[in-house]
């Protein structure tokens, strides 16, 4: 009985969350083989028969998980690495870092390959989250910039140009020219500008 729970487990918990983050593809085949001894009128027999298939089924859990966590970690070094690389940074207060780092980890979790919790499609979220969390880190950075120096301020400016594509070097200069009249305030006024995407 234990097995057949292992077998239910593995349809219900691991496959069906792949499946909701569209990686079950290879293992559509490990899954018929399960439910086809479900429906057998004794699906206990014959378990050593389809423990090949969960196995597959739990490997590609655990190597998806493995991958979202990397992914996780690599978004959090990127986030981390464009906040300490502001010149400013090594200047602040070691409570501001802390503070402005505190916001742009918050959304970081440790990602246990072999659990079922939090599901995969919440994994597979965490990169944008820390990209969002790494954006208001941005934006508390700037505010006590700000509030040290009301005479130089740090502005963001969207710059528009994230997955814009370009057919001619017009069109690109076109762009540049729309950039550059949005900081051009900016920099009459004496401010710094950040560009946002």
């Amino acid at each position: 009985m234990r097995e057949l729970t292992a077998l239910k487990m593995c349809l219900d918990v691991e496959a069906a969350q792949l499946a909701e983050i569209d990686e079950n593809g290879d293992i559509n085949d490990d899954q018929e083989a399960i439910r086809a001894q479900f429906a057998q009128s004794e699906p206990w027999k014959g378990y050593a028969d389809v423990k090949n298939a969960m196995d597959a089924i739990k490997a590609r859990y655990c190597s998806t998980r493995e991958r979202l966590a990397r992914d996780e970690q690599a978004a959090q070094e990127q986030v981390l690495s464009a906040i300490k690389a502001r010149a400013e940074f090594a200047l602040l207060e070691r409570d501001a870092q802390d503070e402005i780092l505190g916001i742009a980890t918050d959304a970081y979790r440790d990602i246990d390959a072999d659990a079922v919790e939090p599901r995969l499609v919440s994994l597979s979220r965490l990169p944008v989250q820390l990209r969002e969390a790494g954006d208001r880190a941005q934006r508390r950075f700037d505010q006590i910039l700000n509030e040290r120096d009301k005479a130089k301020r740090v502005r963001p400016v969207r710059s528009g140009l994230r997955n814009r594509t370009f057919t001619s070097e017009a069109e690109l200069e076109t762009a540049i020219g729309e950039l550059r009249e949005k900081c051009r305030d900016a920099f009459a006024a004496g401010d710094t500008v950040r560009f946002e995407e």
